[in-house]
Protein backbone atom coordinates (compact mmCIF):
# COMPACT_ATOMS: atom_id res chain seq x y z
CA UNK A 1 0.00 0.00 0.00
CA UNK A 2 1.07 3.70 -0.77
CA UNK A 3 2.89 5.31 2.23
CA UNK A 4 3.19 9.50 1.99
CA UNK A 5 5.02 10.93 4.10
CA UNK A 6 3.62 15.31 4.57
CA UNK A 7 5.61 17.69 6.44
CA UNK A 8 4.21 20.77 7.94
CA UNK A 9 7.40 22.77 8.07
CA UNK A 10 8.67 25.00 10.40
CA UNK A 11 11.77 26.56 12.19
CA UNK A 12 9.95 26.18 15.59
CA UNK A 13 7.41 23.29 15.39
CA UNK A 14 7.24 21.23 12.25
CA UNK A 15 4.67 18.78 12.04
CA UNK A 16 5.00 15.58 10.62
CA UNK A 17 2.30 12.57 9.02
CA UNK A 18 3.11 9.26 8.07
CA UNK A 19 -0.40 8.36 6.49
CA UNK A 20 -0.80 4.82 4.63
CA UNK A 21 -4.20 4.77 3.20
CA UNK A 22 -6.68 6.75 4.63
CA UNK A 23 -4.86 5.27 8.08
CA UNK A 24 -2.30 7.34 9.80
CA UNK A 25 0.63 5.46 11.03
CA UNK A 26 2.35 7.97 13.20
CA UNK A 27 2.74 12.03 13.57
CA UNK A 28 4.92 14.22 15.52
CA UNK A 29 6.28 17.52 15.81
CA UNK A 30 9.65 18.66 15.40
CA UNK A 31 11.03 21.57 18.27
CA UNK A 32 14.62 21.80 18.28
CA UNK A 33 14.30 24.57 20.77
CA UNK A 34 17.06 23.53 22.58
CA UNK A 35 19.10 24.27 19.58
CA UNK A 36 20.79 27.81 19.54
CA UNK A 37 21.45 28.42 15.67
CA UNK A 38 19.21 28.05 12.49
CA UNK A 39 21.56 26.11 10.60
CA UNK A 40 21.98 23.28 13.93
CA UNK A 41 17.29 23.62 13.64
CA UNK A 42 17.43 23.04 9.95
CA UNK A 43 19.95 20.16 10.17
CA UNK A 44 17.73 18.67 13.30
CA UNK A 45 14.42 18.52 11.35
CA UNK A 46 16.06 17.28 7.78
CA UNK A 47 18.02 14.40 10.10
CA UNK A 48 14.66 13.59 11.29
CA UNK A 49 12.47 13.41 8.58
CA UNK A 50 15.19 11.23 6.23
CA UNK A 51 14.88 9.08 9.52
CA UNK A 52 11.41 8.79 8.99
CA UNK A 53 11.48 8.12 4.93
CA UNK A 54 14.58 5.68 5.84
CA UNK A 55 12.71 3.58 8.43
CA UNK A 56 9.27 3.39 6.57
CA UNK A 57 8.95 2.73 2.98
CA UNK A 58 7.71 5.94 2.00
CA UNK A 59 5.82 5.90 -1.64
CA UNK A 60 5.69 9.82 -1.62
CA UNK A 61 6.45 12.73 -0.02
CA UNK A 62 4.63 15.91 0.39
CA UNK A 63 5.05 19.38 2.00
CA UNK A 64 3.32 22.66 2.12
CA UNK A 65 4.21 25.21 0.16
CA UNK A 66 5.16 28.98 1.21
CA UNK A 67 2.47 31.41 2.19
CA UNK A 68 2.69 34.69 0.66
CA UNK A 69 1.19 36.44 3.65
CA UNK A 70 3.65 34.77 6.03
CA UNK A 71 6.14 37.74 7.48
CA UNK A 72 7.28 35.86 10.58
CA UNK A 73 11.01 35.39 9.63
CA UNK A 74 9.93 33.77 5.62
CA UNK A 75 13.55 33.89 4.68
CA UNK A 76 14.60 30.90 7.19
CA UNK A 77 11.19 29.40 6.53
CA UNK A 78 12.40 29.49 3.20
CA UNK A 79 15.88 28.30 3.83
CA UNK A 80 14.03 24.86 5.75
CA UNK A 81 11.78 24.90 2.52
CA UNK A 82 15.12 24.62 0.14
CA UNK A 83 16.60 21.93 2.51
CA UNK A 84 14.04 19.39 2.83
CA UNK A 85 13.63 20.00 -0.92
CA UNK A 86 17.37 19.11 -1.80
CA UNK A 87 17.32 16.13 0.93
CA UNK A 88 14.89 14.49 -1.05
CA UNK A 89 14.52 15.70 -4.60
CA UNK A 90 16.54 13.43 -6.32
CA UNK A 91 15.28 10.06 -5.00
CA UNK A 92 11.78 11.61 -4.88
CA UNK A 93 11.94 13.41 -7.92
CA UNK A 94 8.60 12.96 -9.63
CA UNK A 95 6.57 11.51 -6.20
CA UNK A 96 7.71 14.88 -4.18
CA UNK A 97 4.77 17.28 -4.06
CA UNK A 98 4.68 20.95 -2.69
CA UNK A 99 0.77 21.88 -2.06
CA UNK A 100 -0.01 25.41 -1.65
CA UNK A 101 -2.02 26.17 1.62
CA UNK A 102 -4.87 27.41 0.54
CA UNK A 103 -5.55 24.23 -1.39
CA UNK A 104 -4.66 22.06 1.21
CA UNK A 105 -7.44 24.82 3.53
CA UNK A 106 -10.02 24.81 0.89
CA UNK A 107 -9.72 20.75 0.53
CA UNK A 108 -10.35 20.53 4.23
CA UNK A 109 -12.79 23.21 4.67
CA UNK A 110 -14.21 24.40 1.85
CA UNK A 111 -12.45 27.64 1.47
CA UNK A 112 -9.04 28.70 0.72
CA UNK A 113 -8.13 30.98 3.95
CA UNK A 114 -9.64 29.03 7.02
CA UNK A 115 -7.88 29.85 9.93
CA UNK A 116 -6.02 26.87 12.02
CA UNK A 117 -9.03 26.59 14.79
CA UNK A 118 -10.90 25.94 11.93
CA UNK A 119 -8.47 23.67 10.21
CA UNK A 120 -8.29 21.51 13.26
CA UNK A 121 -12.32 21.35 13.90
CA UNK A 122 -12.83 20.30 9.88
CA UNK A 123 -10.07 17.83 10.23
CA UNK A 124 -12.43 16.07 13.09
CA UNK A 125 -15.37 16.67 11.02
CA UNK A 126 -14.03 14.73 8.07
CA UNK A 127 -11.60 12.39 9.58
CA UNK A 128 -12.39 12.11 13.49
CA UNK A 129 -9.15 12.47 14.28
CA UNK A 130 -8.20 14.92 16.73
CA UNK A 131 -4.17 16.11 17.20
CA UNK A 132 -2.11 17.69 19.99
CA UNK A 133 -1.85 20.71 17.79
CA UNK A 134 -2.22 22.47 14.30
CA UNK A 135 1.41 21.50 12.89
CA UNK A 136 0.54 17.62 13.19
CA UNK A 137 -3.38 18.54 12.16
CA UNK A 138 -2.18 20.24 9.38
CA UNK A 139 0.89 17.50 7.89
CA UNK A 140 -2.05 15.12 8.15
CA UNK A 141 -4.53 17.20 5.98
CA UNK A 142 -1.32 17.74 3.78
CA UNK A 143 -1.17 14.08 3.49
CA UNK A 144 -4.90 13.15 2.89
CA UNK A 145 -5.15 15.91 0.15
CA UNK A 146 -2.26 13.78 -1.92
CA UNK A 147 -3.94 10.55 -1.03
CA UNK A 148 -6.62 11.91 -2.22
CA UNK A 149 -5.56 13.68 -5.49
CA UNK A 150 -4.01 10.81 -6.51
CA UNK A 151 -7.10 8.44 -6.69
CA UNK A 152 -8.80 11.18 -8.21
CA UNK A 153 -5.88 11.73 -10.92
CA UNK A 154 -6.10 8.22 -11.93
CA UNK A 155 -9.84 8.03 -12.74
CA UNK A 156 -10.90 11.72 -12.74
CA UNK A 157 -14.12 10.17 -11.08
CA UNK A 158 -15.34 13.54 -10.06
CA UNK A 159 -18.65 12.07 -8.43
CA UNK A 160 -17.01 10.56 -5.69
CA UNK A 161 -15.76 13.85 -4.65
CA UNK A 162 -17.47 17.19 -3.68
CA UNK A 163 -17.32 20.17 -5.65
CA UNK A 164 -14.88 22.13 -4.12
CA UNK A 165 -12.12 19.06 -3.31
CA UNK A 166 -12.70 18.64 -7.16
CA UNK A 167 -12.05 22.59 -7.80
CA UNK A 168 -9.01 21.44 -5.57
CA UNK A 169 -7.73 18.59 -7.54
CA UNK A 170 -7.70 20.27 -11.04
CA UNK A 171 -5.72 23.58 -9.12
CA UNK A 172 -3.41 21.00 -8.08
CA UNK A 173 -3.49 19.12 -11.50
CA UNK A 174 -2.19 22.98 -12.83
CA UNK A 175 0.70 23.32 -10.76
CA UNK A 176 1.94 19.65 -11.15
CA UNK A 177 2.12 19.90 -14.98
CA UNK A 178 4.19 22.98 -14.84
Amino acid sequence: MTKILSIDQSITSTGYAVIEGEKLITSGTLQPKHLKTTVEKIIYITNHLESLVNNDSISYIAREGFSFGSKNRAFVLGGLGYAIDCLFHKEYKNRYYIIPPSIVKKFITGSGNAKKDQMMLQTYKKYQMEFKNNDECDAFTIGMFLHNFLIWNKRKQETLHLKYEVECFKAFEKIVEK
